[in-house]
């Protein structure tokens, strides 16, 4: 009866040893997905910003020529939405991260 217990315990041991290695390799999966989302997270987050800082140019841009008559307001209106977009979803990134 000593041998079937024992043999039961064991069983019971290489069953949880089995599920934590299940685990851990889980683990190391969530951090290695968990890093590869930072980076991609990071490398978007400057795409942004150089966006944004490029549509702001352009913006400056077109104000000064509509301002010297060169545009009309149709296009100076373009840039100018174009300009508002990027700096609403870097509001929306600001709210969120900071």
């Amino acid at each position: 009866m000593d041998y079937f217990r024992q043999n039961k315990n064991n069983i019971n041991q290489e069953g949880e040893l089995a599920f934590l290695r299940v685990i851990r390799v889980q683990l190391q999966q969530l951090t290695s997905q968990a890093y590869l989302n930072m980076g991609s997270s990071r490398e978007r987050y400057k795409n942004l910003q150089e966006q944004k800082e490029a549509f702001a140019e352009s913006f400056r841009t077109m104000e000064i020529r509509f301002n010297a008559g060169a545009i009309n307001s149709v296009d100076y209106l373009v840039s100018k939405n174009k300009m508002t977009g990027p700096i609403r979803i870097w509001q929306l990134i600001d709210m969120i991260l900071f």
